[in-house]
């Protein structure tokens, strides 16, 4: 039989046209070519089309990329004029010191030199963090290099993580486990997402 013509399905018999995919009885797939060009991304133009898990992931890829981009470099332009103005705020406000203020209300000893080393230490994390990041979005935004895509977005985690740590009297080990379970989630759904990419 012509594979380019069916005249029955081969496993119920019913007539079929000839450029019949399935069969609308039984459903047994006649050209299975045909049945994986239809599920198969469109790379004509270089990219297929984003969806489901693989959307989500992109879009929490460039949505950190700015939001960390944005709060990191507001973190590296506090400096000690920064600080000490800071300081007057609180006195002004609540009597107190910003250092006093930590130390009374969240049991904290904060020196100035603490706090300006463990801010400048999550800026420069942060900032690091989401240019990995902004570079695993793009590899998934052009769909190509599908290992760099999840190597860059798993290292934007560890980074973050690491810098995080690195500020404990800042609070930053609970929200650099929290960001870092967050990015091997997207890192995770960018490698279910192997089909979309054509390298």
């Amino acid at each position: 039989m012509d594979d380019d013509n069916y005249g029955f399905c081969p496993h119920c018999g019913e007539n079929l046209r000839s450029d019949a995919v399935y069969c609308p009885v039984c459903g047994t797939v006649l050209k299975q070519e045909a049945v994986q060009n239809q599920y198969r991304p469109n790379y004509s133009a270089g990219r297929a089309p984003m969806g489901g898990m693989f959307m989500v992931a992109f879009i929490l890829l460039v949505v950190y990329t700015i939001f960390e981009l944005i709060g990191s470099g507001s973190l590296l332009t506090i400096n000690e004029s920064t600080y000490d103005a800071l300081d007057q705020i609180m006195i002004e406000s609540f009597g107190m010191t910003f250092t006093e203020y930590m130390y009374d209300m969240v049991g904290i000893e904060l020196t100035k030199e603490t706090f300006l080393k463990e801010v400048m230490i999550m800026g420069v994390s942060g900032v690091i963090s989401a240019i990995l990041a902004g570079v695993s979005a793009f590899f998934c935004y052009k769909r190509e290099k599908f290992k760099y895509a999840v190597g860059f977005c798993v290292l934007a985690s560890v980074v973050v993580f690491i810098g995080s740590a690195m500020a404990p009297t800042m609070g930053g080990f609970f929200s650099g486990i929290l960001n870092m379970v967050i990015g091997l989630a997207v890192a995770a759904m960018i490698r279910s997402s192997r089909g979309y990419f054509n390298s």
